[in-house]
């Protein structure tokens, strides 16, 4: 349970070969490159990523698509050139707009035509002439549906100048329709409105009597349906001759414009560049290798404090238990390079604590099932502290006899180990448990004053580790101050 040991690499040569240089750090996956200070005339590399709006556009496209975009191998993609992927991009974008765009106008026809159909069916009833009926020049129609609750209230109203008719009837609502002068529409649209009457808006494309335009209607509705089936096949083509190009290309270009945006970490003079980064020293010959046929690339290896300390990136290194945890390390801050990784530290505790605290068998492994049905679906750091946790929880739900909140549950299986009862019984030994969780609680703290004075003792500095807070003289205070409250 340590810090990633890391060696700082130099590079310099001839500004052609920075793309390759580039090409390799990243194709090594362990390589991190730091900023340089422009000096004897060595100055940044100030130029606009060409790859910055392709890759967005390859993306916008994938998701409108529906393509999950993955990491592929792209050595088969015939794509070279930024023309020539702009190019692909926007004649596949224009041909998806001009098949999306069919399809939506075909799909609002179809169901314009639906919503009609299902109004014709409560007028087919009615033998007139749609066209005459909606044309009168000196009285207006209204056609919707009344509550049928309403039809009776209607009556009060007999004396106004409207006639009105229902055609049909479902479980809710009247169908029907009124006619009245022109001249009295705001007052008889009003009454009706107070009766909760729904207007109904008949499309301007219906033109004969309800019957005639039901079967017109209903041909429509087959040949649309039909056109939508053939445009929805034709976009799952496109989508299926597109997808493997769109993912290469797409993970070629991430590629170049992660390539492309390194090199701001040069610094160039004169034809010639610079660049410094750290790798981890046990990949160091490995790195080192990627380089051995490039003559006219000179690399360098110093030891990493030839930089500032707060340079040096700082990797945790962790062992299989403890690594989740790191997330939590993470949260409040890495640690310093020279510093000490305190993941393991972390890990145990937080894991005793919680099965101390949440002692439950049942649940224990409740939650521990939970966290491995968990990583295998995500592969995430917190599944995996589920299932720690679940297991410390359930050993302790062992120790306590608890089960799902029945204390009692294991006896049975106390009595065939030969124990008389169980290890620890919590309403009877409240004050044994108070004093453990002080007696951790303390070794906790005298554990972290210990460490609190190796690194500052590793760091050399001798005044913090003898005089401080949590140095020696805190930690004989703080013993003395046990001992004497104990004593």
């Amino acid at each position: 349970m340590s810090i990633e040991r890391l060696e700082l690499v130099r590079f310099k040569a001839p500004i052609e070969k920075l793309s390759l240089i580039l090409e390799k750090c990243c194709e090594s996956g362990c390589f991190h490159a730091l900023h340089q200070e422009e000096k004897g005339g060595y100055e940044k590399l100030r130029e606009d990523n060409p790859y910055k709006k392709p890759l967005k556009d390859c993306a916008q496209l994938a998701q409108r698509l529906g393509v999950e975009l993955e990491n592929v191998d792209y050595s088969s993609l015939e794509l070279d050139d930024i023309p020539q992927i702009e190019s692909w991009l926007e004649k596949k974008s224009r041909d998806f707009d001009k098949l999306s765009v069919e399809l939506a106008q075909v799909k609002d026809e179809l169901s314009k035509r639906t919503q009609a159909l299902t109004q014709i069916n409560h007028l087919i009833s009615l033998d007139i002439d749609l066209v005459k009926v909606f044309s009168l020049e000196h009285l207006t129609i209204r056609v919707g549906k009344l509550p049928c609750a309403n039809l009776e209230k209607l009556k009060k109203y007999s004396d106004k100048p409207f006639v009105f008719v229902h055609y049909d009837r479902d479980e809710k609502y009247y169908w029907c329709a009124y006619w009245m002068p022109m001249s009295e529409k705001d007052e008889i649209d009003s009454i009706f409105e107070s009766l909760f009457f729904e207007r109904v808006y008949v499309p301007a494309f219906l033109r004969g009597t309800p019957a005639e335009e039901k079967k017109e209607l209903e041909d429509e509705i087959a040949r649309l349906k039909t056109k939508s089936e053939i445009l929805e096949q034709k976009i799952a083509e496109f989508k299926e001759k597109a997808v493997d190009t769109l993912r290469m290309l797409f993970a070629k270009l991430k590629i170049l414009s992660e390539n492309f945006a390194l090199r701001e970490y040069a610094l160039a003079h004169e034809g010639e560049i610079k660049l410094e980064g750290f790798v981890p020293s046990v990949e160091r010959e490995s790195f080192e290798a990627l380089f051995e046929e490039e003559t006219k690339i000179s690399v360098s290896v110093y030891p990493p404090d030839t930089v500032r300390n707060e340079q040096i990136p700082v990797k945790l290194k962790n062992g299989r238990f403890s690594k989740p945890f790191s997330m939590f390390v993470e949260m409040y801050g890495l640690p310093s390079y020279n510093g000490f990784n305190p993941t393991f530290f972390v890990a145990v505790i937080y894991t005793l604590l919680f099965g101390i605290m949440f002692g439950d068998l049942g649940q224990g492994l409740l939650i521990a099932i939970a966290g491995a049905i968990m990583y295998k679906i995500t592969k995430n750091a917190f599944s995996q502290i589920l299932m720690r946790i679940g297991i410390s929880s359930a050993f302790f739900g062992l120790v306590f006899g608890s089960v799902f909140g029945f204390e009692e549950a294991l006896n049975p299986l106390y009595k065939k180990l030969g124990f008389e009862h169980k290890p620890i019984h919590v309403t009877e030994s409240t004050m044994t448990i108070l004093f453990a969780a002080i007696a951790l609680g303390v070794a906790i703290i005298v554990l972290s004053m210990l460490l609190n004075i190796v690194v500052n003792i590793k760091h050399r500095d001798f005044t913090e580790s003898v005089f401080g807070n949590n140095g020696i003289v805190g930690l004989v205070f703080f013993s003395s101050l046990l001992y004497g409250i104990v004593m």
